[in-house]
């Protein structure tokens, strides 16, 4: 601009007025944009709030007509007629060195991220930051406005919740302007925290024990300005754990046992739980204490512990059966009918000794003890019946009535050895001994104690069977001439346990045979023998001198029979009494009675080799008639296996066996065989035996 000349800005804006203050000596440049008073001497000093320089745009250069001017004028004021520049911009002195030959320049340092005028002119009186040329030209005005830099203007703390005891909450803090990171401090109320290096929305973590104000108490950024502004707060709300119940329903009545729950106190429980647990369903929310009683739905519904309060149905057992004992297990139960809707009857039946408690649903008025899973003999059963109404069972029950069970087990009863058996001798160590086949017994458990020898091994044994006989060769040990009793336990239905057992029985075996030909042997090698026993694996004879010293000698022989020659250290025609014991399964029998034997006498002849008597070939089939399977007893001087085959009327061949002599008699035959009469045929080598059976 000249200042002689017309001022036409074509960037920012002259100053109203003429530029008179500026020295007439020569060219100034110089543009302002700001404030300023209006007239020959325009007055920039009013300008003296930072704030105002904001937006400004600053463009200046004086040269003198002399070249050797190379400063700002060093002095002036607004009215002393000569050049200046703002005072907000003048140093000490107004002493700007741009140059000695500068014609033109522009200031071209920092116009941002200054935060007082103060920099600003800092910069602006640093000749470091402004550009000149020594030559003539045109210069293009930088329009850049300056720009004080500020601190946050606004900021916000956020959040809240309600937590438990020892739980954690977040809140978080939005600040408006300023330079991040920042520094913030918050209050509890109590004590003061701070966060460095914080980012606008970052979320603070805190876990207070007790309810808590969260406020902020500064922010300043990131060039130590301070924020304006700060608002808001956070209410933490800290609830304790409680006992309370779980309210499944959500009804307002709870269940179960008590669980920990945080709650504002102890009489608030939250959504889903209840200070009570007297809830008796607390999966259906129309039930619970105190609701409407709804007849015949089969439910409690109010709580109160009965059904269908006034207006219940029942029915119980027969009068004519209550307190009865039953002549079969299987016979029908009965109960008082009931007319429809009625459709359904539920039996509760329990064991008084076991307190077993089963049930049956029927629907007709009656059942059978043999339906239930598990039944006895001799109990006491207390039956009571529900209803079942339209499809829906009431669940509650009549009276109760006691119901017993055959009394097998008392004397006299079926649980016991057939009386025809008791108190006899059986004929053989391998005859079948049977108690009365039951209905509904699926185990009978025999139990075998030997009352002749209180110091035999296995005195007591016990056998378990699924048919209702046994016999002796079936135990561990037995033997001749020795009494048992022999008691019965039962086992019914699907049951795994026994009864108690009924009455003894008292059964003996064979006596133990005695020496079938007493009297004087002539010769050493002369036989003495006795019966060959069924079963028997070696015979003991016991020899005892009967005259002074009474010496006894015992010879053990696999044979029936024995011979002087056998008998070490005898006295010459000495007079013996011989008994005979028996050994089966392992063990002896007892001795039988004494027979008199005469050794040899003191003339002795040469030695001649034993000959054994002949053994005859026996078989004979019991029990006959059979009802369910038939055995063989034999005696036979054969080792051979024994044949056995069983033909109808027609001579169609049923079954055809082949058993080793020692297992024969605990086979069983016949068991698949229909009712009728059958002929059986024993085969051993040479020999041949046929019976004639029939099964009932």
């Amino acid at each position: 601009v000249d200042n002689n000349g017309t001022a036409n800005a074509t960037t920012g804006t002259i100053v109203s007025g003429n530029l008179d203050g500026l020295s007439a000596s020569g060219d100034a440049i110089f543009a302002y944009q700001g404030a300023a008073t209006s007239g020959n001497n325009p007055d920039y000093t009013s300008n003296a709030n930072p704030t105002t320089f904001n937006g400004t745009i600053l463009f200046g250069l004086y040269a003198q007509a002399s070249s050797s001017i190379t400063t700002w004028l060093t002095t002036g004021t607004a009215s002393s007629q000569a050049t200046y520049l703002p005072s907000q911009l003048n140093v000490a002195n107004g002493n700007i060195a741009l140059g000695a030959s500068a014609t033109r320049g522009q200031y071209t340092g920092s116009r941002t991220n200054q935060t007082s005028f103060a920099a600003y002119r800092t910069l602006v009186n640093n000749p470091a930051n402004w550009t000149t040329a020594p030559s003539s030209g045109t210069v293009t005005l930088n329009t850049t406005p300056f720009t004080l830099v500020t601190g946050p203007t606004a900021s916000v703390i956020t959040g809240g919740s309600t937590i438990c005891a020892g739980e954690n909450t977040q809140f978080s803090v939005s600040v408006t302007g300023g330079t991040s990171p920042f520094t913030v401090v918050y209050s509890d109320g109590t004590s003061q925290f701070t966060l460095s290096g914080y980012v606008s929305g970052t979320v603070v973590t805190v876990n207070p024990t007790t309810t808590t104000t969260y406020s902020i108490v500064s922010v300043t950024d990131a060039n130590s300005l301070a924020g304006t502004n700060n608002s808001g707060s956070v209410l933490v709300t800290v609830n304790q754990l409680y006992p309370f119940y779980v309210d499944g329903d959500f009804d307002g009545f709870g269940a179960g046992n008590p669980v920990s729950v945080c709650a504002v106190d102890a009489n608030t429980p939250p959504s889903g739980y209840s200070v009570t647990n007297t809830d008796c369903n607390d999966a259906v929310a129309a039930i619970y204490p105190g609701a409407s009683e709804v007849p015949f739905n089969g439910i409690d519904d109010d709580c109160d512990g009965t059904i269908d309060e006034g207006s219940q149905i029942t029915t119980q057992v027969l009068a004519s059966q209550c307190g009865t004992t039953l002549t079969a297990i299987n016979s029908s139960i009965g109960a008082t009918a009931v007319a429809a809707p009625v459709d359904g009857y539920r039996f509760r039946v329990v064991n008084t000794t076991t307190n077993e408690v089963q049930t049956l649903d029927r629907t007709t008025p009656n059942f059978q003890l043999t339906a239930l899973a598990n039944y006895e003999y001799a109990t006491t059963y207390s039956i009571s019946v529900m209803l079942r109404r339209n499809g829906v069972w009431l669940n509650y029950y009549g009276s109760s009535c006691l119901v017993s069970t055959p009394a097998v087990l008392s004397p006299g009863g079926a649980a016991a050895v057939t009386p025809s058996q008791c108190g006899i001798t059986l004929p053989s160590i391998s005859t079948l001994i049977a108690t009365t086949s039951l209905q509904g017994v699926t185990g009978y458990r025999f139990r075998i104690t030997n009352v002749t020898d209180n110091t035999a091994p296995n005195q007591v044994q016990t056998l378990d069977r699924v048919t209702h006989w046994f016999s002796l060769t079936m135990l561990g040990t037995y033997a001749y001439g020795t009494t048992y009793t022999i008691e019965v336990a039962l086992k019914t239905g699907n049951s795994s346990t026994y009864s108690g057992y009924g009455a003894p029985c008292s059964i003996s075996t064979p006596i133990v045979p005695v020496i079938t030909n007493p009297g004087v042997a002539n010769t050493t090698t002369a036989l003495f023998y006795t019966t060959s026993m069924n079963r028997a694996t070696s015979y003991r004879f016991e020899l005892t001198l009967a005259q002074s010293p009474f010496t006894t000698i015992i010879v053990d022989r696999a044979s029936h029979y024995f011979s002087f020659s056998n008998v070490p250290g005898y006295v010459p025609g000495g007079q013996y009494a011989v008994r005979v014991a028996v050994m089966t399964s392992g063990i002896w029998s007892p001795f039988g009675e004494a027979e008199l034997v005469t050794a040899p006498g003191a003339t002795r002849g040469m030695f001649e080799e034993e000959t054994a008597p002949g053994i005859a070939f026996r078989a004979v089939a019991y029990p006959n008639p059979y009802i369910e399977g038939f055995a063989l007893d034999m005696d036979t001087p054969s080792d051979a296996q024994i044949q056995v085959k069983v033909y109808d009327m027609t001579g169609k061949l049923l079954e055809d066996r082949n058993v080793s002599v020692d297992a024969i008699e605990v086979q069983q035959f016949g068991t698949r065989l229909p009712s009728g009469v059958y002929n059986v045929i024993v085969t051993q080598g040479s020999f041949v035996k046929t019976l004639r059976m029939i099964k009932r």
